[in-house]
């Protein structure tokens, strides 16, 4: 039993308190245990007679993940929506020469070029690699409305794109601007007088 005034655990039956001299009332023996903070033990999550407010978790590392995250999505859906369209090989498809007002236009075939010996390929944030002849070059490409530039360390090529053919179409004069007779052998050089005889002369190559 418990005595009601200091809480002391007292033999069942005893009448009054050894330890603050109180009279036992004769029903105390049925009586709940009287409250005693010394009797509370404070160890934590490990004791059930104590448990502390779970501890609050550090959501800001999740929050940045998210907005990382989110930003990244974004960037790769903008760039493809605004330039993974142009992304792809192109492979040249025709030559249309003018000469004196008049336009004729030969296809690949009848060139007997192939899309492995001439063709541009566009990839991953505008990267071009152009083929010519068997030899190969990289640099970067712009699509600006229909208008297109290649470019490398050292020289430019402008051309015209069109959006609903897929084609980018560029001036036999733009690969030419930059030779000189020194880079070429007689018979090149011969063949390009040949081709100076015409008005204009453009390459045109399409996306396959």
């Amino acid at each position: 039993m418990t005595c009601p005034s200091c809480g002391s655990q007292l033999p069942d039956g005893t009448d009054f308190c050894p330890n603050c001299g109180n009279v036992i009332p004769a029903d105390s023996a049925n009586a709940a245990p009287a409250f005693n903070p010394n009797d509370v033990v404070f160890s934590g999550a490990n004791n059930d007679s104590y448990s502390s407010a779970p501890a609050k978790k550090n959501s800001s590392g999740a929050i940045i993940g998210i907005i990382v995250a989110v930003a990244v999505i974004a960037f790769i859906a903008v760039y493809f929506v605004l330039n993974g369209k142009y992304m792809g090989t192109y492979e040249i498809d025709s030559m249309i020469i003018t000469y004196q007002g008049e336009t004729m236009t030969l296809s690949g075939s009848d060139l007997g070029i192939t899309g492995d010996e001439m063709k541009i390929t566009v990839g991953l944030f505008n990267k071009v690699t152009v083929v010519s002849s068997g030899s190969k070059g990289t640099g970067k490409i712009k699509f600006s409305g229909d208008t297109v530039t290649l470019s490398d360390s050292e020289v430019s090529f402008k051309g015209k794109y069109d959006k609903d053919a897929k084609t980018i179409s560029i001036p036999f004069s733009e690969f030419t601007k930059y030779l000189s007779s020194s880079d070429l052998s007689a018979e090149d050089q011969q063949t390009l007088d040949m081709l100076n005889m015409f008005d204009e002369i453009t390459l045109v190559f399409k996306k396959k």
